[in-house]
């Protein structure tokens, strides 16, 4: 980071711009979280913001790729329920 910047945001030489950023890592959550639950945003932001919540918990999946040849395939059902 350019000096100019550290000194400007009174970082000292060891600082971070790392440890900066988890000053707001509540705040970011909870805006996160705010708009997962705000309908006035649209359903791709909130499944975005619901997605980065969830892989900063859990961490992101991996998975390693099927060999599907010759299987059936398969209908997967998914049932989410929101509390209010």
């Amino acid at each position: 980071m350019d000096k100019v910047i550290k000194r400007q945001l009174g970082l000292s030489g060891r600082d971070s711009m790392k440890e900066l950023a988890r000053n707001y890592a509540v705040e970011a959550i909870h805006a996160l979280a705010e708009i997962v639950h705000n309908e006035d945003y649209s359903p791709t932001a909130r499944v975005q913001a619901a997605k980065l919540i969830i892989e900063r918990a859990y961490g992101t999946v991996t998975t390693e790729p099927e060999d599907r040849s010759g299987a059936e395939e398969e209908q997967l059902t998914f049932t989410f329920e929101v509390d209010q």
